[in-house]
């Protein structure tokens, strides 16, 4: 049987909880097995630094430790103080765990650099140092010109490769108190503090597009990329992160309408256009919350006879306050504020609904929806339009889908995809606004199209310019070529429609014919309104 001086030590042995005695005058008595192995032995400078809490120490190893320290006095039978003991749990991995875990939480997962919520934690915290230095904080947006291009031709993982070259660069180009980070997707942003003038800020962003302008070295292959920049300045501490981000993403907007490659400020101009189109977001969404939405239809016609042969769907805005708003006065806020795919739906929904209608009146002819980019990497996109015709025992031919130039220069494999099993369904497929904007021939015989529409800038001058009439004909002799349909936009006198006739333009649409108008004016019975007068 062991006495009670062995059955304490072998207990004090045992323990995993690091123990420390001391006498009252601060030397140390003993130490336990597990407080050596916690900080790789002991001494009494080392023993000195443990105060009760959770601390961080250096081992005698050389590696650090985290521990929580509780320290007990020991007092004699009569109540004097005799010494001290001091336990400690090492904490190490648990508080190294939470700092990974705070890390992932607080960094982008595939470049290492800040992600959106430490950004917004590093605007605010900029904006309170304005207070006792009135220097300017500047928040700088980017992101690269026709990321998806590459994704699309070069593979996903080439894409990540190039997001962590990108990543890389903008932290060797900014300075070193400032906060570089990846909001998803090419999207970047850069919090500057410090700068005195907008000279400077634009300096800054000028080095960061040339940073960018460098070519990047993939796989034995040398990629060039470039980047649109825009930033906002302010000086006011009481300016909210969320404005400022929104801000910098309203003038990169800009720097990409001027051409990619440069970079925009935040003016008051644009402050000015900002608070329209917060405006504006919010007669849209009080339209979606409050059935406002409404579809009017305009005639296309078959040239030659002026027979109404389909019709193109436009969505617009029963206001209370504003009246009848048409599209260009808020589908761009509504990309803005994210609201395009819930008025997408809707459109889609009141279209085939409307075809069914007809159909019963016995009016029959295809309409075509517009839709965003956005819409055609949808997974769920075209099963919505399979179970929307289902519903009501509706052909794919019934339905046709336009996409601009625009979304069709960013159209990704996924896009295409979608095009392909829309067409499969028997839904033609049509480029809008033809010639416009950033015509690649490369497109057209690589994206599954059906039509083209010939833009309203092309058709305006066909009947007088000798110019114009020969652009529009060799569009139309190039569509022709590769096997599509061919609509011609913004006709609006009779010179004009001889013209495309002679060019060999077989329908189109204008307020020569009509202009949009709501569906009970194509009338029960007919085919579709077949007099220009009307």
């Amino acid at each position: 049987m062991t006495n009670g001086d062995d059955l304490f030590q072998e207990v004090f042995a045992a323990l995993d909880v690091g123990v420390l005695v001391h006498d009252d005058d601060g030397v140390l008595l003993a130490t336990n097995p597990a407080a050596e192995r916690i900080l790789q032995g002991t001494s009494a400078e080392l023993a000195s630094l443990l105060r009760p809490g959770d601390v961080k120490v250096e081992a005698a190893d050389g590696t650090t430790r985290w521990l929580t320290v509780d320290s007990v006095p020991i007092r004699h039978a009569r109540g004097a103080r005799a010494g001290r003991v001091t336990s400690f749990v090492d904490i190490t991995d648990r508080t190294l765990a939470e700092a990974e875990l705070q890390r992932r939480a607080l960094t982008d997962p595939l470049t290492g650099i800040a992600n959106r919520l430490l950004v917004s934690d590093r605007i605010q915290q900029a904006l309170r140092r304005l207070e006792r230095r009135p220097r300017a904080v500047v928040v700088v947006g980017l992101d690269l010109d026709r990321f998806k291009l590459i994704n699309d031709t070069l593979g996903h993982h080439a894409g990540d490769q190039v997001l962590i070259a990108v990543a890389n660069r903008l932290v060797e180009t900014a300075r070193p108190a400032d906060t570089v980070a990846r909001l998803g997707g090419d999207e970047f942003i850069i919090v500057a503090e410090g700068m005195h003038t907008d000279a400077e800020a634009s300096a800054f962003a000028e080095r960061i597009l040339f940073a960018l302008r460098k070519p990047i070295h993939l796989g034995g292959e040398e990629l060039r990329t470039s980047a649109s920049v825009g930033y906002t300045l302010t000086r006011d501490p009481d300016s909210y992160p969320s404005d400022l981000l929104r801000q910098a993403d309203l003038a990169l907007y800009r720097a990409k309408q001027l051409g990619r490659d440069r970079y925009a400020v935040f003016d008051e101009e644009l402050r000015a256009n900002a608070a329209i189109r917060q405006a504006t977001e919010r007669v849209v969404r009080r339209a979606l919350a409050s059935d406002g939405l409404r579809v009017e239809f305009q005639p296309v016609v078959d040239l030659p006879t002026g027979e109404t042969v389909a019709a193109e769907a436009l969505v617009r805005i029963d206001d209370p306050d504003e009246g009848l708003l048409p599209a260009a006065r808020f589908l761009g806020a509504a990309e803005e504020g994210g609201l395009i795919s819930a008025i997408d739906e809707w459109v889609l929904e009141a279209v085939v609904d409307q075809l069914a209608t007809w159909r019963e009146a016995g009016v029959e002819f295809p309409v075509s929806v517009n839709v965003t980019g956005r819409a055609l990497t949808d997974a769920g996109f075209v099963a919505r339009i399979a179970k929307a015709l289902a519903a009501h025992n509706l052909a794919g031919s019934a339905l046709q889908i336009e996409v601009n130039e625009a979304a069709l220069l960013e159209t990704t494999a996924t896009a295409r995809i979608t095009l392909r099993e829309l067409r499969r369904m028997g839904v033609k497929v049509g480029l809008d606004d033809f010639g416009s904007g950033f015509s690649a021939l490369s497109h057209l015989q690589n994206v599954p199209l059906d039509f083209v529409k010939i833009d309203s800038s092309f058709t305006a001058g066909v009947s007088v310019s000798v110019r114009s009439r020969a652009i529009v004909t060799a569009m139309v002799e190039l569509a022709h070529a590769l096997g599509l349909g061919v609509i011609a936009e913004g006709i609006e006198n009779e010179a004009q429609r001889e013209a495309l006739i002679a060019a060999g333009c077989e329908q189109a649409q204008g307020y020569l014919f009509s202009p949009s108008q709501p569906a009970a004016w194509f009338g029960a019975g007919a085919k579709g309104p077949s007099d220009r007068s009307s």
